[in-house]
């Protein structure tokens, strides 16, 4: 029996470890298609959706990438599957007394990934220039297998030339900032999201968040440090005079 348990527990780990491969290496894939956006992704639905012309990202991927399960799941007679994500403020609601509120929906085919909604807020605030810029910089950034750590390598873009978002339109986007705090070399806001049920109850250990560090001369955009689930994200700008 030990020698059966035994090789049943060898099959059981590489098992996980050529998922973790594959995981890997479509992510990868897909990172390089954001790096040759003008090939592989076309904007759409009035700049409010990524269309990704050979998906190879598969439906389970950004939940074994971020731990954090779609709010629903939706299966369409032509095999479609759409997965909503809705993610809820933790922020004070102010004088409406109503959540702030973010939408993200994938659509997947039988290739994969095929695109990507985001909030319409989103381009109509940061453009879609900056949008556009903000895929690229991130297909030519670094993706660490283990730590999931994705860094914005600013010099390999042309960011520089692109709007860079303000605090102001940062709020408009996001909402209040849970908090916030002001030093003689930044201002920070803090954000935090959680992840709505179907039924529209909240997946406390299911979080959104990110701090924001904003130039004080200009209240520009600097630095970003996203954490969606277990994923990482770190975005440098350029300072802007």
């Amino acid at each position: 029996m030990r020698p059966t348990r035994y090789i049943v527990g060898l099959l059981a780990i590489a098992l996980a470890v050529l998922c973790t491969s594959c995981l890997y290496s479509r992510l990868l894939s897909f990172k390089n298609q954001l790096g040759s956006f003008d090939e592989y992704v076309r904007l759409t639905n009035g700049g409010h959706t990524l269309e990704f012309l050979q998906p190879i990202v598969e439906p389970a991927d950004l939940t074994d990438l971020t731990g954090l399960p779609p709010t629903h799941i939706e299966s369409q007679a032509t095999g479609e599957q759409i997965h909503t994500y809705n993610y809820r403020s933790l922020s004070p609601t102010g004088l409406t007394g109503t959540p702030y509120k973010l939408c993200f929906t994938l659509h997947f085919n039988s290739d994969g990934l095929s695109a990507f909604d985001y909030p319409p807020v989103m381009a109509q605030i940061l453009g879609t220039n900056f949008i556009v810029a903000a895929a690229k910089a991130i297909g030519k950034s670094r993706l660490n297998q283990h730590e999931y750590k994705l860094d914005w390598a600013c010099q390999s873009t042309n960011l520089a030339a692109m709007p860079i978002p303000s605090s102001a339109d940062m709020t408009q986007v996001l909402g209040m900032a849970r908090s916030c705090s002001n030093t003689p070399s930044c201002d920070v806001a803090d954000y935090a999201f959680v992840l709505e049920r179907d039924d529209g109850t909240m997946r406390t250990n299911e979080t959104m968040g990110a701090v924001f560090q904003f130039d004080p001369s200009n209240s520009l955009l600097r630095h970003t440090a996203m954490h969606i689930g277990k994923l990482r994200l770190v975005i440098d700008l350029p300072r802007v005079p």
